[in-house]
């Protein structure tokens, strides 16, 4: 049986390919040669960086912990800005590289465990975007919302995929 990697080399796997994402950083964002184009607080690898490693606080609270309670935090709609200039399939390519990179098999009895399970993710509110805007009665001004699934290697500590279904389902159908 293979040892699983370490931490702090599964952190610099992740940081070297967000580093090589950077560097062809037009290919991940909305508007090429112009986002991510200015001197920012949030670059794009410091929102890589967030995106992936957020827990389930406040956006103001995941800030002031990212930036260590200073003064000089970025604010939530700074955050939100840059968000929104990422293209989604940033995400997923960031995912799978980092796997391919820390491609190791580890078994357990002869198996390799995973888990699945998915999230929600609320989105900045755009009504323009049918496949992720909803409404209902109690809330007259509706959000932006898609699902993520994910798979999780139990042995290595690392993600294997996700997806963002673009259908908008009831996972008891």
């Amino acid at each position: 049986m293979k040892t699983t990697l370490r931490p702090s080399k599964i952190k610099g796997i992740l940081s070297n390919n967000i580093k090589s994402m950077a560097a062809t950083l037009d290919d991940y964002v909305r508007r090429p040669g112009h986002d991510f184009s200015r001197n920012r607080k949030l670059t794009f690898e410091t929102m890589l960086q967030m995106l992936i490693g957020m827990g389930g606080n406040s956006l103001c609270k995941e800030l002031y912990e990212w930036f260590s309670f200073s003064k000089d935090t970025a604010s939530v709609s700074a955050f939100v800005q840059q968000r929104e200039k990422i293209l989604p399939s940033a995400i997923e390519t960031l995912i799978h590289r980092f796997v391919a990179s820390c491609d190791e098999s580890v078994l357990f009895n002869g198996y390799r465990l995973f888990a699945v399970d998915g999230t929600d993710l609320r989105l900045p509110t755009n009504p323009n975007d049918s496949e992720s805007y909803m409404k209902n009665e109690s809330n007259t001004k509706g959000y932006n919302l898609v699902h993520i699934d994910a798979m999780y290697d139990l042995m290595r500590h690392v993600y294997l995929d996700a997806s963002c279904p673009t259908e908008k389902r009831d996972e008891r159908t």
